[in-house]
C-alpha cells in the first residue's frame, strides 16, 4: 500500500465492529420476531461496512489531494521557481502560468482537508457533516468532470456519492 498509516486505519475500522459484537444463536421464533432486517449483529455488521466505505472514500480524497500537490509541483516547477525567485509575494498576478500553478497546487491541501473532515465525520457517525462534504464534493466533481472529462474528477464523483449515501444512512 502506498501509505502505511492508511493500512492500519482501514484495519482498525474494519475490526472495530467485530471486536465489540458477539455471535448470538437465535431460535426460529426469535428470527421471526426480528423480521427482515436481521439480528442486531447483522445490523451492526452492515453499519460497520457503511462506515468502512465512507472512510475509504474519505481517504481517497486525501490521496487525491496529495497527488494533486505532487503533480502540481512537478508539472509547474518552472513557473513556481520563477515566482519564488521574484520574491513570491504578488508574483502570481499578471502571469497566467504562475496563476494556474498556484491554483492547481492549492487545491491539493483543500482536498486533503476535506478528506480528513470526512474521515472524522464517518468515525464520529456525523451524518450531517458527511452529507455536507458529499454535496460540495459532488458539485465540484460534476463541474470538473464536465469541463475536463479525462481527469480524476470522476474519482471525486464516486467518493461524493458514497459520502452522501453514508450521510443518509443508505449504506449503513
Amino acid at each position: 500500500m502506498i501509505f502505511p498509516f492508511l493500512k492500519a486505519r482501514f484495519r482498525s475500522c474494519a475490526t472495530r465492529g467485530a471486536q465489540t459484537s458477539t455471535t448470538v444463536q437465535r431460535s426460529g421464533a426469535e428470527l421471526d420476531r426480528v423480521g427482515r432486517k436481521g439480528s442486531n449483529h447483522e445490523q451492526q455488521e452492515q453499519r460497520q461496512r457503511g462506515v468502512v466505505m465512507a472512510v475509504v472514500a474519505a481517504w481517497v480524497l486525501v490521496a487525491l489531494g496529495v497527488g494533486h500537490t505532487v503533480v502540481g509541483l512537478v508539472r509547474f516547477k518552472k513557473p513556481l521557481a520563477e515566482a519564488i525567485r521574484a520574491g513570491f509575494v504578488g508574483q502570481f498576478v499578471g502571469y497566467p502560468d504562475r496563476r494556474t500553478a498556484f491554483w492547481f497546487i492549492i487545491f491539493g491541501p483543500l482536498l486533503v482537508m476535506g478528506g480528513h473532515m470526512a474521515v472524522h465525520a464517518a468515525n464520529a457517525a456525523n451524518r450531517e457533516l458527511l452529507k455536507i462534504i458529499g454535496f460540495y464534493l459532488l458539485a465540484i466533481s460534476a463541474v470538473g468532470s464536465l469541463a475536463q472529462p479525462a481527469s480524476p474528477f470522476w474519482a471525486g464523483l464516486v467518493s461524493a456519492l458514497i459520502l452522501i449515501s453514508a450521510g443518509y444512512g443508505w449504506i449503513s
